[in-house]
């Protein structure tokens, strides 16, 4: 059976870009905030924290302005790519076809605010979920098993999560969904991807 709905993860899925790349503060950034501190991430990506939070943070610590550290955030959120060029044409085959195609992301405020309207997401793919909107991760689920990061969406279409479909690196996400009721595909690298994309 053809599934109705396909979500693909962004991060270390559709785009292997990173917060801050191209900055010449990125090296001391990126150590701050992803390795020493990195008990901040699921806070801001559940919509705890905001891009302000974060960068008052860093600028504290790194004695470098606020004003510098966010512009280059979203300078680097504007700037981010697909893992290959052939996605978008992919993902517009799968639409062609009837079938929903949607970005599923556990991420910040950042992504709507500047990667979404600069990559025309909105236009490119049938939906955008990102934890930090929705206040739950991938991973949460509630007691009777149903998903609360993809619940809504699914109600709202008339949708059964044995109609979906998630592309993403993660195992774990990926054996989540599959224990929920869906189909899923690891997508370790942009080859995987690729092919997971012309086989659906």
């Amino acid at each position: 059976m053809e599934p109705k709905v396909v979500f693909i993860d962004w991060s270390q899925t559709l785009s292997v870009s990173k917060f801050w790349e191209g900055s010449k503060h990125f090296p001391e950034v990126d150590r701050l905030l992803f390795t020493e501190n990195s008990f901040l991430i699921e806070p801001w990506m559940r919509g705890k924290l905001v891009t302000e939070d974060i960068v008052n943070f860093l600028a504290l610590r790194l004695k470098i302005p606020k004003k510098i550290l966010l512009a280059d955030l979203i300078q680097s959120c504007q700037q981010m790519t697909f893992v290959d060029p052939q996605v978008e044409k992919l993902v517009q085959k799968l639409r062609r076809k009837k079938v929903r195609v949607v970005i599923a992301t556990d991420n910040m405020d950042s992504f709507p605010r500047w990667t979404v309207p600069t990559l025309r997401l909105r236009q490119m793919f049938d939906g955008v979920l990102n934890s930090h909107t929705l206040r739950a991760l991938k991973k949460d689920f509630d007691e009777t098993g149903h998903s609360l990061f993809f619940r809504n969406y699914l109600n709202e279409g008339n949708l059964g999560i044995s109609e979906a479909v998630l592309v993403d690196d993660s195992q774990a996400n990926c054996q989540l969904f599959e224990t929920a009721g869906g189909k899923a595909y690891q997508a370790r690298d942009k080859n995987d991807l690729l092919f997971t994309l012309k086989s659906l």
